[in-house]
């Protein structure tokens, strides 16, 4: 992935993390979600690692609900879940992105959920519950990144020019 790519997506998920309660104070995205999608398809699985650290980090210092490391163990768990997906999907289809960009906001609900009820409070579960935050929420967090992903990095991909492969040729010869 080029680097411009790379560092554009990264902005693409944290700005509206910064912003997004200002604007959307109800929107329940998970906004670096398809960045960690990307993630598992450009990276390997220390790096995946790394960043996951990192966006974690950066949750738990954005939010008060939950207890420091919160987000980083939630994310860790969730990309490594993830990572087991792979191999069913192909990166290069338009739609491979938002597909496992719900499987990871439902991933990590379930993550929070379950380690919230372990750990820390007694969430009610109900079945409104099932359909808005494992359901709803998540198809949300698809089409953002269909918006903000899939649809602009496709063409910022065509216009950046790309690396070139070296190509060796193999003969066969008649000695």
């Amino acid at each position: 992935m080029n680097p411009i790519v790379f560092l554009i997506a990264f902005l693409l998920s944290l700005i509206p993390t910064l912003f997004g309660s200002i604007f959307f104070p109800f929107a329940g995205l998970t906004y670096f979600a398809p960045f960690i999608v990307l993630l598992i398809y450009k990276k390997t699985r220390i790096e995946i690692l790394c960043y996951c650290l990192a966006i974690g980090f950066i949750l738990d210092l954005l939010t008060s609900q939950t207890p420091f490391g919160f987000w980083i163990l939630n994310y860790w768990a969730s990309a490594w879940l993830l990572r087991f997906f792979k191999p069913f999907y192909f990166e290069d289809k338009f739609l491979t992105l938002p597909l496992l960009t719900v499987f990871f906001a439902q991933i990590s609900t379930l993550i929070y959920v379950f380690s919230m009820n372990f750990f820390f409070l007694k969430m009610q579960l109900s079945l409104s519950w099932v359909f808005t935050d494992l359901v709803l929420y998540p198809i949300f967090d698809g089409c953002y990144a269909v918006l903000v992903f899939s649809i602009p990095l496709y063409y910022l991909n065509k216009l950046l020019p790309q690396k070139r492969r070296s190509t060796k040729s193999f003969r066969l010869s008649k000695d």
